[in-house]
């Protein structure tokens, strides 16, 4: 933005001329934080209400499967406010050893509702020893996407399988595979 400025104007711009546009830039972040927090709170009230109908509702209603439809709509509108988030308030990232077996198995039982309601049976291999190099917040969240995409791609059921290997060069593959259309 700085240089930019500063092609624009001949006579080239002060430093407090030259810091407004931050300054504006920072009060639209906190403006931002402050709106995405309000939009979470009826999200996530709308979330608890969806369990409490699935809890009251017979599972052959017709109104039944449009609480999936509702559910997951939450849930792309609340990933899409904390991906803003992260863009007006970067994590820090922490590099650090990351064991698998942990990892996946957290991340597998957080879609294990999910999976269950849509018939699909999730597989799960990974030897406790293997650990990896990353960043725990963001390697969740890779794999949290990554479930929850496969157990949409299969809307009649279907096998979700997690599935963690060492390789040569202290190397680890970790493989999510499904049977959905996707």
């Amino acid at each position: 933005v700085s240089a930019q400025l500063r092609a624009a104007s001949p006579g080239g711009l002060t430093a407090a001329q030259l810091a407004e546009p931050s300054r504006r830039i920072t009060r639209v972040g906190r403006l931002f934080t402050g709106v995405a927090h309000e939009m979470k709170n009826p999200l996530n009230a709308m979330t608890i209400h969806i369990e409490l109908l699935r809890a009251k509702l017979d599972a052959k209603s017709p109104a039944f499967p449009h609480l999936d439809v509702i559910a997951g709509e939450i849930r792309k509108l609340d990933d899409r406010i904390q991906g803003f988030l992260k863009f007006v308030r970067p994590e820090e990232v922490s590099i650090g050893p990351v064991r698998l077996a942990p990892l996946l198995g957290n991340v597998l039982a957080a879609v294990a509702p999910e999976a269950g309601r849509g018939g699909v049976t999730v597989d799960f291999g990974c030897a406790d020893s293997l650990v990896v190099e990353g960043d725990a917040a963001q390697l969740r969240d890779v794999f949290l996407n990554l479930s929850r995409n496969a157990i949409q791609a299969m809307p009649k059921g279907g096998r979700l399988s997690v599935t963690c290997a060492a390789l040569a060069d202290r190397r680890v593959r970790v493989r999510v595979e499904d049977t959905g259309v996707g």
